[in-house]
């Protein structure tokens, strides 16, 4: 998904969430048996979302992840850790990951965090994924590897993305443009 900056990319995916509500029409999932859930009645069970802000919380980066599933095993957090690139960071740590995160994540960078927040989103196993600017701290290289990494962890999963770089373009199978006029293009 892409567009000039306050076109409405992030709006698009609060709807999609239901945190918002269509001043026109309704947003409604589809399920392949032909049922259909609207926004409004909580599709974020359905959902996954990395958004621009990237948030955390204080404690360590397990408790981090676990707040998505409480009851996730090791190998479950290693393999999210492993898909965001961040397992290597995480070894490194003395504290592995009983490291303690500061106050909005002070002691760790905004590509970091970012891959933090994507490492928990890959943890809920939802339906949907949706990464609003979700890669915009990291470098290309890690950028791609990531993108990569997701693009294999779930074949049947749903990726929305918003972005303002082309180099993502690559892994997307369909790219819609949001129009000043507020209406999605096919590229």
């Amino acid at each position: 998904l892409i567009g000039a900056s306050g076109e409405g990319k992030t709006t698009l995916f609060k709807l999609i969430l239901g945190l918002l509500e269509p001043t026109e029409g309704e947003i409604v999932f589809t399920a392949s048996q032909g049922e259909t859930i609207n926004a409004s009645d909580s599709t974020r069970r359905f959902c996954s979302y990395v958004p621009q802000d990237i948030g955390v919380f204080s404690g360590t980066i397990e408790d981090n992840l676990r707040i998505v599933k409480s009851d996730a095993t090791d190998e479950e957090l290693q393999n999210v850790l492993q898909q965001a690139e961040l397992i290597s960071l995480i070894n490194s740590l003395p504290q592995g990951m009983q490291t303690e995160l500061n106050e909005n994540g002070t002691n760790f960078s905004q590509g970091q965090l970012q891959r933090l927040a994507i490492a928990r989103s890959l943890l809920r196993r939802s339906l949907v994924l949706l990464m609003d600017e979700a890669t915009s701290a990291l470098d290309s290289q890690t950028e791609s590897r990531v993108l990569e990494n997701i693009m294999v962890s779930e074949p049947t999963q749903v990726r929305i993305i918003t972005t303002h770089r082309a180099s993502m373009l690559k892994y997307c199978k369909a790219v819609y443009k949001i129009m000043e006029d507020g209406t999605l293009e096919k590229q």
